[in-house]
């Protein structure tokens, strides 16, 4: 058994959740990127090599596209 306490579990209304997003997240955030699509077929966002490495290099690849349109936020 292995303890997965440490990771970060999103999920939605309907109890769908996705576990080991925080390095897709800090990407998405390094880049600005507060509006895209995510598919992940399975419970969890693949480990890679521990780092946000791998989805930078896709990022980077697929590139960022400014919108005009505004962007909604949660306050608490």
């Amino acid at each position: 058994m292995v303890d997965t306490r440490l990771c970060t579990v999103i999920a939605n209304k309907a109890g769908v959740k996705v576990a080991t997003v925080e390095h897709l997240m800090a990407a998405l955030h390094a880049y600005g990127v507060t509006n895209a699509i995510i598919e992940i077929d399975g419970a969890e966002v693949p480990v890679m090599d521990g780092s946000s490495d791998s989805f930078v290099f896709l990022l980077e690849m697929a590139g960022v596209v400014p919108q005009n349109a505004s962007r909604k936020t949660i306050e608490s």
